[in-house]
C-alpha cells in the first residue's frame, strides 16, 4: 500500500490483525453462548474497550496477529459440527501461529485434547494429516534464510546459514 512510511504501514498491518481478532472472538463467543448475541456483543465490547489491547494493536508487534490466530483456533474448536475439516483448519492455523511466535506451541495440548475427546478418531491418518498441515505452514520459516542472504535492513538473528537459522527458530543465543 503506497500510504505513509514503512513504520505507518507496519502499524496498519498490526491494526488489521487486531480487527480480525475482534471478529474471530465475536464469532467464538457467538458459538460459545449458542447464538445469544447479547453476550457476544458484551464480550466484544469488553475486549475492544481494553486500552492494553489497542496499545498492542497499533504497534508493530506480533501480538495482535497472535490473538487473531488464537481466536480463530477457538472458533474452530467450539463449532457445533465436529469434523475432520475443522481439525485440518485448526492444524493450519496452529502452524501459522507457531511460525509467528513460539508461545503458540502452548495451544498444542488443547488441540490434542480436541482430537481425543471430540473427534474420537484415533486413526493414524488424522495425526499424519495434522502433522503435514502444521509442517506446511511452518514452512513459512524457509523465507528467513532466503531473505537474509540479501542483507535486508532488519535482519534479526541473521539466519543466512543453517546454524543461525536453527538458533533463530529455537530462540538460542549464539
Amino acid at each position: 500500500i503506497p500510504l505513509g512510511n514503512i513504520a505507518f504501514r507496519a502499524n496498519l498491518l498490526s491494526l488489521w490483525g487486531a480487527l480480525l481478532c475482534l471478529i474471530t472472538v465475536f464469532k467464538f463467543l457467538e458459538i460459545l453462548f449458542s447464538g445469544n448475541n447479547l453476550w457476544a456483543y458484551s464480550g466484544l465490547l469488553f475486549l475492544s474497550g481494553q486500552p492494553h489491547f489497542w496499545q498492542k494493536a497499533v504497534t508493530t508487534e506480533v501480538y495482535s496477529w497472535l490473538l487473531f490466530f488464537f481466536g480463530a483456533m477457538l472458533f474452530f474448536l467450539f463449532r457445533k459440527q465436529v469434523r475432520a475439516k475443522n481439525y485440518l483448519c485448526l492444524a493450519l492455523i496452529f502452524g501459522a501461529a507457531c511460525s509467528l511466535h513460539v508461545t503458540a506451541v502452548f495451544f498444542l495440548p488443547l488441540l490434542l485434547f480436541y482430537q481425543v475427546f471430540f473427534l474420537r478418531k484415533y486413526e493414524p491418518k488424522f495425526l499424519v494429516l495434522f502433522c503435514f498441515a502444521v509442517l506446511l505452514t511452518l514452512s513459512l520459516y524457509l523465507y528467513l534464510p532466503l531473505r537474509a542472504v540479501n542483507n535486508p535492513v532488519a535482519n534479526w538473528g541473521d539466519p543466512d546459514n543453517f546454524k543461525s537459522f536453527l538458533a533463530h527458530i529455537f530462540w538460542r543465543n549464539r
